[in-house]
């Protein structure tokens, strides 16, 4: 194994680390809010990052110092300075794994946890300051070389016992069980890409959507400064990506480009009241063979609302962001009280279009929800694998889809919900602001009271007049959706999806 190029690395992000504190006055840099002998000890760790596991176990103290301060706050309250603490005392934590891996030669579990320490400090915190993101880059791309030399040693060495024990087991398998070998093969979905055999769950579409041909920008650009811009599906605008063409995305290149062992966060359970319901940060690769390959519908997980492009910036190599999102769009207000006598105008909200492009990645199993919400922005969904089922109601429809009320609900998620059985599903919860001045909480603290796909229209009787579009987006596909308006998701196969939102243009 060669550690020279991983040794240089982590020099560097020492040396880097360190320019914090030589400034003079070093007082201006954002950690400068943290209490001074936390800083001290900070500098104190930098300078023993290759002095063994005290070094490790002084950084460790101090990552988890750091995480108790992040939970001290609310989400959106959290100190940018604490954020930064913890990413600069985990990158620490993470050089001096590093050297005790270097240590251990072969040992392929000690470098895998140093990717896993890097990854949380980029889930928990953005790993703000400057260069720290590329710093976690450099040395998780290190690492990954490393794990993947280690691989391939291991498959060199043990490959022809392998070989040799596996046809042997496999021979003996079909000839004593072989119905039983044939219906193990069947569970075992090798792609997302697979064809959907459940045609139940396929929806006819009544109220379809308009699809148009790779409009121009100054088409596209005229329908969303409407007044009341109306969503549409735009086809043959991404037919180029990579992710369909050079490189097409299936769970085997999936988990090279992104990495087994890198973790991500993923929602797990049925339905949000479920006493199984949970949110778990996961190796990549366990979610994979767990949850896309082999999944049911009694065991749905969900990469769900994640920026994974910017945890992964590979994988931005594999899409181009569409011209549609640079759009000059103006702010105005949404009223979600329209078609309602309420004279209330409280519910009208103030959109703004963001400064920079919020990306979401979505991926997940055949059943997966998100439930009928609104989005702040206006949003692009593309569809990379597999296809959804999508459903929108326009703002003028928002009395008749029962949204949540100020009495501890959010108001922009409706009490119908877009379940479907038991594999609904419900975003996490999670505030996420957008704009500094407009917070707009798209979180589901409380479960949908019906099933929108079989409403109980007794409790909900004005949801069966609300007038709606649908859609099933195939994959290449990019569906508009204009700010204010509810919609629904559901996976009919395997998916991924990447939506993003049309910035503000300075």
């Amino acid at each position: 194994m060669n550690e020279h190029s991983i040794i240089q690395v982590c020099n560097s992000v020492v040396t880097r680390l360190n320019e914090t504190f030589i400034q003079e006055p070093y007082i201006k840099d954002d950690i400068s809010d943290c209490n001074k002998s936390s800083i001290y000890l900070l500098r104190d760790c930098l300078r023993d990052t290759s002095r063994g596991e005290g070094s490790l176990v002084k950084a460790s103290s101090l990552v988890d110092y750091a995480r108790e301060k992040l939970h001290t706050f609310p989400y959106k309250d959290v100190p940018l300075s604490w954020r930064r603490f913890h990413t600069d005392a985990t990158l620490v934590k993470g050089v001096c794994e590093i050297f005790l891996a270097i240590n251990l030669f072969e040992e392929k579990g000690s470098w895998e946890q140093v990717i896993g320490t890097l990854d949380m400090t980029l889930i928990m915190t953005g790993a703000p300051g400057s260069g720290r993101r590329e710093m976690i880059f450099e040395l998780i791309e290190e690492t990954r070389k490393i794990l993947k030399k280690l691989d391939h040693n291991s498959t060199i060495v043990s490959s022809q016992k392998i070989k040799t024990a596996s046809k042997r087991v496999v021979d003996d398998d079909l000839f004593q069980n072989p119905i039983d070998n044939k219906d193990y093969t069947k569970k075992v979905k090798s792609s997302p890409t697979e064809v959907i055999t459940d045609t139940h769950s396929i929806p006819i579409i009544n109220n379809p959507l308009s699809k148009v041909s790779q409009p121009s920008l100054t088409a596209f650009t005229s329908h969303v400064t409407l007044k009341d811009p109306t969503p549409f599906i735009i086809t043959s605008s991404i037919s180029h990506w990579p992710a369909f063409s050079t490189r097409p995305w299936n769970t085997d290149y999936l988990l090279d480009k992104i990495g087994r062992e890198r973790l991500v966060p993923v929602e797990i359970g049925a339905k949000y009241t479920d006493e199984s319901w949970t949110q778990k940060i996961v190796n990549f690769g366990e979610f994979v063979e767990r949850w896309i390959k082999n999944s049911d519908n009694e065991n749905i997980a969900y990469l769900a609302q994640h920026d994974l492009f910017t945890q992964v910036p590979s994988l931005q190599d594999d899409v181009v962001v569409p011209d549609y999102c640079f759009v000059d769009t103006n702010s105005f207000v949404i009223n979600l009280n329209r078609g309602n006598d309420n004279n209330d105008h409280s519910r009208n909200i103030r959109y703004t279009p963001p400064q920079n492009i919020i990306t979401n990645a979505w991926f997940g199993p055949k059943g997966t929800i998100s439930p009928m919400h609104t989005d702040p922005y206006h949003n692009l969904l593309a569809q990379v694998v597999g296809r959804k089922y999508v459903r929108l109601y326009s703002p003028n429809e928002t009395y008749k889809v029962y949204p949540f009320e100020k009495d501890g609900f959010l108001n922009n998620t409706s009490q119908v919900s877009a379940a479907c059985s038991r594999s609904a599903f419900f975003f996490c919860c999670m505030t996420r602001i957008f704009e500094a001045n407009q917070t707009f909480i798209v979180v589901l603290n409380r479960m949908s009271k019906v099933e929108v796909e079989n409403p109980n229209l007794d409790q909900f009787p004005l949801f069966a007049t609300a007038q709606y579009k649908e859609c099933i987006l195939e994959p290449g596909e990019l569906l508009y959706i204009p700010p204010g308006w509810w919609h629904y998701v559901r996976s009919l196969s395997v998916s991924f999806s990447d939506n993003l939102s049309i910035v503000q243009i300075a």
